[in-house]
């Protein structure tokens, strides 16, 4: 342990420190990945020994790591580079989950790594769990940084998403009406989230008058006044 605490980062160096330790298979080296795996009766062993504070410092020090792992998802990305994004998440993934077992505080970090596992769950079509993971980021940015907060703002707009593709649309447009309060009243109007949710309603909406089930909406104002300029538009001849 205390030659892995004074390693100086050479691949080498740890490659030779862990080389007893997979000659037992009780680590297993990933050159390709930069990464290697911990067999699990060692990792139960490992924890069962924790007392609280060594518990408590195992996942502060699990979940910045994870954090300042996630890769970034950027909309210009090739074909290949996406498939590399989603291998690096994939990989993450399972961390994650085991983090979530082992219940860390309730602060706006695991929030944050909670809605962007929630968004590559996403990605994968994986809804359900997606929602699981979001509504949990949005029960603990209530709960520390109040309703009304833009972060919250952000959980309910990702949650609205989730209903939409879901093709619940009622629940999906009562979520994007309480975002987009928020983000006009916290941001304003002309702030680019602000307008990004306001978009979101609005095909919302249109898809609703696509597939006929505008029955499916409220009568919120905002609401109304959007199907009513889709209807006209519909209406008015070409």
């Amino acid at each position: 342990a205390a030659a892995l605490a004074d390693f100086d980062a050479d691949p080498v160096v740890l490659e030779e420190l862990l080389e007893p330790l997979t000659q037992y298979s009780l680590i297993r080296l990933d050159a390709q990945n930069d990464a290697y795996s911990i067999h699990r009766l060692v990792q139960a062993v490992v924890r069962d020994r924790f007392n609280a504070e060594a518990r408590s410092n195992w996942i502060e020090n699990l979940l910045q790591a994870l954090i300042a792992s996630y890769p970034p998802f950027d909309s210009t990305m090739t074909d290949k580079q996406y498939v590399q994004f989603m291998l690096r998440w994939d990989r993450l993934l399972s961390h994650v989950r085991e983090l979530a077992r082992w219940r860390p505080p309730e602060e706006n970090d695991w929030a944050i790594l909670l809605g962007n596992m929630s968004f590559f769950l996403k990605l994968k079509g994986a809804y359900a769990e997606s929602i699981l993971w979001t509504k949990r980021s949005l029960e603990i940015r209530e709960k520390q940084l109040g309703p009304e907060h833009p972060s919250t703002a952000t959980s309910l707009n990702n949650l609205a998403v989730l209903r939409y593709h879901q093709e619940r649309y009622g629940e999906s447009e009562l979520l994007l009406l309480q975002a987009l309060k928020i983000r006009y009243q916290r941001l304003g109007a002309e702030h680019p989230n602000t307008g990004s949710t306001f978009n979101s309603l609005y095909s919302l909406i249109a898809k609703t008058v696509e597939s006929d089930r505008i029955q499916d909406l409220s009568d919120h104002p905002m609401t109304q006044n959007i199907l009513q300029q889709l209807q006209q538009a519909n209406n008015t001849p070409s």
